[in-house]
């Protein structure tokens, strides 16, 4: 509609029809080699499985880059039209439009990240013995759900489960989680209590999505002997049950105050 209504002389031009091949070529060529290049950096950089590195890249960008290529051409036809360049630069709206919006997407996934980040502060300062463990059950679970095939989006969201599997820890006392040596039934009891804590802690935080599920359950066990309601099998939702694996290994091999750290290979 906007071709008809400002360069109806471009459109009758033969060339046009024949330009749109060619545009739509160099587009989905410049995606297809920014995917290859994207997924060599993961693969390369941050270690990713090559059969899960390139899954989703292309048609990620091929949309974007075609409706970006295909404004570059509005703009070029437009420019050579009887209306000259005037007419060009009205494309240019909605162009401004959509960088509007990724900005804002950019800023609010920075605020989220910011909310997290203040949480885990909270938490480390509170019980110095985990300092740290919290971002590396985050890093675990990543690398888990890598190895299961989880797609980006999934992954992104067990990697803020992780993170934040032990929020429920500012709503226990800071004598419990600082205690020399082992715990007394009833201050176990105590302590019991974070996955509760920590789930009405991030209750109101819609983009944590699947990782409120899993900061109330990651306690659960497989046997049914775990907490808070006694889950088992496949009732312990899934991205409880990889953070229950990479906060057990990093428990593990972290030294804590009531033993040492056992090896990686044990």
């Amino acid at each position: 509609e906007v071709f008809r209504a400002l360069a109806p002389h471009a459109l009758a031009a033969p060339r046009f029809p024949v330009l749109l091949l060619p545009a739509a070529a160099a587009a989905a060529t410049f995606c297809a080699v920014l995917a290859a290049l994207d997924g060599g950096v993961l693969v390369a950089a941050e270690r990713h499985p090559p059969r899960t590195a390139w899954r989703g890249l292309l048609t990620r960008s091929l949309g974007p880059h075609l409706v970006h290529g295909l404004a570059g051409l509005m703009m070029a036809v437009l420019w050579r039209s009887a209306y000259g360049p005037p007419a060009a630069l009205l494309v240019l709206l909605p162009m401004c439009l959509s960088a509007w919006v990724f900005d804002r997407y950019h800023r609010e996934r920075a605020a989220h990240q910011a909310t997290i980040r203040a949480l885990v502060q909270a938490v480390d300062i509170k019980d110095r013995y985990t300092r740290g463990h919290s971002e590396r059950v985050g890093r675990a679970s990543v690398m888990i759900a890598r190895e299961l095939g989880m797609p980006d989006d999934r992954t992104e969201v067990l990697r803020f489960a992780g993170i934040l599997h032990d929020v429920g820890k500012l709503g226990v006392p800071t004598r419990l989680l600082r205690k020399d040596g082992p715990l007394t039934p009833e201050e176990r009891r105590v302590i019991e209590l974070h996955p509760e804590y920590g789930h009405e802690i991030v209750r109101g935080i819609g983009f944590l999505g699947e990782a409120r599920a899993a900061i109330l359950h990651h306690h659960e066990r497989l046997d049914g002997r775990g907490y808070p309601y006694g889950l088992s099998g496949h009732q312990i939702p899934e991205f409880a049950r990889v953070v229950a694996v990479a906060d057990a290994f990093d428990a593990m091999t972290s030294t804590r105050s009531y033993r040492r750290a056992r090896p990686v290979p044990a």
